[in-house]
Formats: structure tokens, C-alpha cells, sequence
């Protein structure tokens, strides 16, 4: 198990007051997250669509933003990781967090369970878990160029075109929120109905990652595969 004090480098109060800090933005970050998607559901009234977008995105990021700060909050990462401290600088790192946070839901969900998921599934070689990798890195990046559209007017020399969040239609919008109010929903209940059985699990669980990757936030392929 890892043990936070240690991994801290503090004393008891420097590390609770952290937690304290943490707990407090989460349930802050949760709260800010429903109010973009209210002031986004007031650019829909009013025919903004791409505006509407874009806040939206912005909505999931901070939920994504709140998930991460409640999981270091209650000890389930530990206090020093490179996650929460690039959480409050880089979008990309709550990209990646709401993408798979949505897609373990999908697999978990009751009709199509993770252990009928992986039953028959053949160990993956180190070129097919790159391959992935770099996969998940261009859905981040593509998350990313489809907010910035929804924001700002753009020039495109090879389609030859300019593009502007006005050419945005009614559609898009509608589909994000409702993947955003999921994700807002889901995280809620996560950080008010998990019970502590549940945390002591996912605790032991990510307890096996090697100190190393909690500070670089890279985890080596070799260790990965075992």
C-alpha cells in the first residue's frame, strides 16, 4: 500500500491541509461545471450553438477537474502526483480523464460486463498497447481542435476555407450535453455514495503503481504488460 505520508515528503498537518484544499475545489470544481452547462442550455434558447458548444466542453473539463481533485482528496492517489498539479494547468489531462472515465462506463455498464469484455481477449503486444495509446492521444487531441471551433474563428489553407462557431448547428451541442450531464451525474455520485469499502479497494489498486509514475505520470510499457 502506498503510504501518502511518505510520498508527501510533509508532516501530518501540511498533508491535511492539502486534502482539505483538494476536497474543497472538488466539490467547488463539481458546482462550476453545472453552472457552464446552464449558462450553455441559455446560448441553445438564443440559437448560439457553437458558443453553447464550447461551453459545454468547458463544463466536462471541470467536472473532469473535480473527479480528479475528490480521488487525491480521499487518498486514493496519493497527495504528491504529477496528475493533480498539471490538472489545474493543461486541458488535456482532464480530457483524458473525462474520455476514460465515459468509456469504463460503457464497458462496466450491466448488459455488456468487463469480464465478459476481456474474456477471450489474447495478451496484447508492446505494438498494439503504443498503438492504443496513441490512438487515445489523437481522441484527446481531436476533443480539444472541436472546442477550440466552437470558440474561435479559424482559417484552414488546405480545405481553403474559414470556419467560425456560427456554422455550427443545433446538433452538436445537444449530443455534448447530454454526454456532459452523464459525466457531471456519474462523478456526483461517485463523490457522495462511494462508500469506504470501495476506496480501501481502489487505494490497493492503484498502491501497485510504481512511485516513480505517480511523480512522472508515465507508466513503462514493461511494467504495464506485467
Amino acid at each position: 500500500m502506498i503510504h501518502l505520508e511518505i510520498i508527501s515528503g510533509e508532516g501530518g498537518d501540511g498533508m491535511s491541509e492539502k486534502l482539505r484544499l483538494y476536497s474543497e475545489a472538488a466539490k467547488l470544481s463539481l458546482e462550476n461545471a453545472k453552472q457552464w452547462m446552464e449558462d450553455a442550455k441559455l446560448l441553445l434558447e438564443h440559437g448560439s450553438f457553437g458558443h453553447a458548444s464550447a461551453l459545454i466542453r468547458i463544463a466536462l473539463e471541470e467536472t473532469a477537474k473535480a473527479h480528479i481533485c475528490w480521488f487525491t482528496s480521499e487518498g486514493m492517489w496519493p497527495i504528491e502526483n504529477k496528475v493533480i498539479k498539471d490538472v489545474f494547468r493543461h486541458h488535456k489531462v482532464k480530457n483524458r480523464l473525462f474520455l476514460g472515465l465515459i468509456y469504463a462506463a460503457v464497458w462496466m455498464r450491466e448488459n455488456y460486463p468487463l469480464e465478459v469484455a476481456t474474456k477471450d481477449m489474447l495478451e496484447p503486444t508492446e505494438e498494439e498497447i503504443l498503438e492504443a495509446f496513441e490512438e487515445f492521444e489523437d481522441m484527446i487531441e481531436a476533443v480539444e481542435k472541436m472546442k477550440q471551433r466552437a470558440m474561435y474563428v479559424d482559417v484552414d489553407l488546405e480545405k481553403k476555407e474559414v470556419s467560425t462557431p456560427m456554422t455550427i448547428g443545433e446538433k452538436e451541442p445537444e449530443i455534448v450535453l447530454k454526454s456532459a450531464e452523464f459525466f457531471l451525474k456519474l462523478t456526483r455520485y461517485y463523490m457522495e455514495k462511494f462508500s469506504e469499502e470501495k476506496k480501501a479497494k481502489v487505494r490497493e489498486f492503484f498502491s501497485f503503481i510504481p512511485r516513480e509514475a505517480w511523480k512522472t505520470g508515465e507508466i513503462p510499457i514493461e511494467w504495464f504488460r506485467e
